[in-house]
C-alpha cells in the first residue's frame, strides 16, 4: 500500500459521510489526523474554511496536498493502492 507524509481529514462530528470516510481510512489501515470543524470556535472555523477555500462540503480529505472533497471511495482507494 502506498504511504503518504500527511493525511488530514476535516470533518463534522455529526456528518454521515465523514464517518464513512473515516471508517474507510481505518479499513485501509491509513494513519490520519482528524479535525472536527464544527467543534472549533467560530474564529477557528472561519480560518480553516478560508485556508481550505471550501464551501460547506464535508468531508475534506487532504493527502500530501491532494484534495478529495466529499465522500469518494474510489478516489481514496486509488490513492492508497
Amino acid at each position: 500500500m502506498k504511504q503518504y507524509e500527511e493525511v488530514m481529514l476535516y470533518s463534522l462530528s455529526t456528518c454521515f459521510w465523514c464517518a464513512k470516510i473515516k471508517k474507510l481510512l481505518n479499513e485501509l489501515d491509513v494513519s490520519f489526523e482528524e479535525i472536527y470543524v464544527d467543534l472549533l470556535d467560530e474564529k477557528e472555523q472561519i480560518g480553516i474554511m478560508a485556508h481550505l477555500k471550501a464551501k460547506d462540503t464535508f468531508p475534506i480529505l487532504i493527502i500530501d496536498g491532494k484534495y478529495i472533497i466529499g465522500y469518494d471511495e474510489e478516489a481514496v482507494k486509488k490513492l492508497f493502492e
